[in-house]
């Protein structure tokens, strides 16, 4: 390829990059210091005994199953706050049952803060905006491409004029419920992380650490939190907070029905499987069996005074069926007959 061809189609590349718009407020906030009267941190410190007060505990978390229900049961349990830092959190079962327990915590009133590497969120931009359409949800991107969407490749093309900030990516994946209890590990928030993919899986595995190292570990996840890296979702996206909402309310949906799949032990979840797939078809069923119905009862109402009374079938848009049933196909002849009803 010649110097010249190579030179004209890097110009074109340049001109065709994208941008990112401002990046606009970013609040500054850091974990939460009184939570000592939460159940978790009354959990952690009946945990420990008395004379190891300033060690700190851990827990591996070596299944999948374990890994994810430990997640579930600490957004469940967390009073005070939740402060998620991941490299990956995908729209799958997985990540939408998460994304959607993470929505019900918010709801109850815990401070929820989710920050995101920006990579792999191709697409994503309308999930996240969402979720942190809900009251007391902040989300934020780490290092976000200017190109918003397309594939893997396409976003790197045509950010390449940035190269020197978009190479720096945030691979960590840290879980802290209440200051209290933190998960740890290798797992980032999608199905081949927990055994739950159908094609592959990665084996990996967390630690649920208990003690001085949570909040050491808040420390970590505020200074990321807080860095001129981290722009917030909202300032990326356009659209009203309402519709946001809606729309991921609408995607997380379908959340509450897997939840119940993807959340059992290995050995049920086929069985459920097979329970959810069986009901959706039955209601399937039903449903078109309904609309292929329709026509055959308008014809049955059609008919029916004719298989009644043997008499004409009233045209369509008649006013009044009944009042065709029993009359002859002609009426008698002469000026003086009166039919009698």
């Amino acid at each position: 390829m010649s110097a010249s061809l190579l030179a004209l189609l890097l110009s074109l590349a340049l001109a065709g990059c994208a941008s990112l718009p401002p990046q606009g407020q970013r609040p500054v906030s850091t974990a939460l210091a009184d939570t000592a009267d939460t159940p978790l941190a009354r959990i952690a410190a009946a945990a420990a005994p008395d004379d190891e007060r300033q060690l700190s505990g851990f827990r591996p978390l070596m299944d999948g199953d374990h890994a994810l229900n430990a997640r579930i049961a600490l957004i469940r349990r967390a009073q005070k706050s939740l402060d998620l830092q991941y490299y990956l959190i995908a729209s799958d079962e997985v990540g939408l049952l998460l994304l959607r327990e993470l929505r019900d915590a918010a709801a109850r009133g815990v401070r929820v803060r989710v920050l995101v590497d920006d990579l792999y969120a191709a697409g994503q931009d309308e999930l996240f905006a969402g979720l942190a359409a809900h009251a007391n949800v902040e989300l934020r991107l780490f290092n976000p491409l200017p190109a918003r969407s397309g594939t893997f490749g396409a976003r790197i093309v045509l950010s390449l004029h940035e190269f020197t900030r978009i190479n720096r990516r945030m691979h960590n994946k840290l879980f802290i419920a209440d200051n209290a209890f933190a998960i740890v590990g290798g797992r980032n928030l999608a199905n081949e992380y927990f055994m739950r993919s159908e094609s592959a899986n990665f084996i990996d595995a967390d630690v649920l650490a208990t003690g001085p190292v949570v909040r050491e570990l808040s420390t970590v996840f505020d200074a990321y939190w807080n860095s001129e890296q981290a722009w917030a979702v909202q300032s990326l996206t356009a659209g009203k907070p309402a519709d946001a909402r809606a729309s991921f309310d609408a995607m997380v949906l379908i959340a509450a029905i897997l939840g119940l799949i993807i959340a059992a032990p290995a050995a049920r979840r086929f069985r459920l499987r097979h329970w959810v797939w069986t009901f959706m078809v039955a209601v399937a069923v039903v449903f078109f069996g309904m609309l292929l119905m329709q026509p055959f009862q308008r014809i049955h109402q059609r008919l029916e005074p004719m298989l009644r009374g043997g008499g004409r079938v009233p045209a369509t848009g008649s006013p009044d069926p009944d009042s065709a049933r029993g009359l002859p196909d002609q009426p008698p002849a002469g000026p003086s007959h009166r039919i009698n009803r």
